[in-house]
């Protein structure tokens, strides 16, 4: 998977909720569901069911540090 590939994938999953797993450093995760709310050129925001705005780049779905269910 590519860049572009990755935002067509993204484009897809707007506006309906999903699971979303985030994995960061030192071997943690966090689940959360919500929505892609807004796509940028290099990044995309999401919208959590309690009202968090998350913002992550294209290539952290690439390289599987966030994974769209």
């Amino acid at each position: 998977m590519n860049i572009d590939t990755a935002r067509r994938f993204i484009f897809s999953k707007k506006c309906f909720k999903h699971k979303f797993i985030s994995y960061s450093s030192r071997n943690q995760r966090e689940c959360f569901y919500g929505f892609i709310d807004k796509m940028y050129p290099n990044i995309f925001t999401i919208i959590t069911d309690n009202g968090c705005l998350k913002a992550f780049s294209y290539s952290d779905v690439v390289i599987g540090n966030l994974k769209i269910i």
